[in-house]
């Protein structure tokens, strides 16, 4: 598979190094952005290839969607999906996947 980290989720250089290795292993290409694109153009250059995505709260619009034409998956590495084109994605057929439950002793702590 093809998977594409097309922002900054985060981790740290050697915890990426050792996902990449990881993968990489297991016979997957890993290409990894650190930096958060500016503009839609620049999202669609870094995913259009694609298999999966992963990404953490970047917009990712009906526009890219319709770009990534080999994408089956798109995996969010925190709660929410609501800047997803979520219609598209059931259409397509493209798997969702969040980190549901992502700090909420956190955030049930402060309130």
């Amino acid at each position: 598979m093809k998977i594409t980290l097309i922002e900054p989720i985060g981790l740290s250089k050697e915890e990426m190094e050792q996902i990449s290795n990881n993968l990489k292993d297991l016979g997957h290409s890993f290409t990894v952005y650190d930096t958060k694109p500016e503009k839609e153009e620049e999202v669609i250059k870094r995913a259009k290839d694609a298999e999966i995505l992963v990404l953490s709260n970047l917009p990712i619009s009906e526009e890219i969607i319709s770009s990534c034409k080999n994408l089956k998956m798109i995996s969010v590495a925190f709660a929410g999906v609501d800047h997803i084109a979520m219609d598209l994605c059931r259409k397509r057929n493209i798997i969702v996947s969040n980190a549901a439950g992502y700090s909420n002793h956190a955030v049930a702590e402060l309130t």
